[in-house]
């Protein structure tokens, strides 16, 4: 987990019972839990984009410029949250996993 400005490599392993992707920027597992954007999938435990509570206006472009424009986009595709995932159901991960794939050995 690379969890301090400027790190090239991570600095603390994820926790025991997790796997942490590329890009975990915290060992805390309900960072984002709560908060508006985010929502968490009951399932999986996996904290992705809570894209629905915005509207995504469209709105006039201010002159000279013509036409419509939107100052943010939806995300194209889903987005999870940068922070430790509950290994699957079944499945336990030690102490800095950090794929959700079996591993033998």
């Amino acid at each position: 987990v690379c969890d301090d400005i400027g790190l090239s490599n991570p600095s603390v392993p994820c926790p025991k019972g997790h796997f942490c992707s590329p890009g975990t920027k915290t060992i805390l597992i309900s960072s984002f839990t709560g908060a508006r954007d985010w929502v968490k999938e009951n399932e999986t435990g996996i904290v992705i984009t809570n894209s629905s509570i915005r509207t995504w206006d469209i709105i006039q472009r201010v002159a000279p410029a013509t036409g419509l424009t939107r100052i943010d986009h939806p995300p194209l595709t889903t987005i999870l949250a940068e922070q430790p995932f509950p290994c699957p159901i079944g499945f336990y991960c030690r102490e800095g996993v950090a794929t959700k794939e079996s591993q033998s050995g």
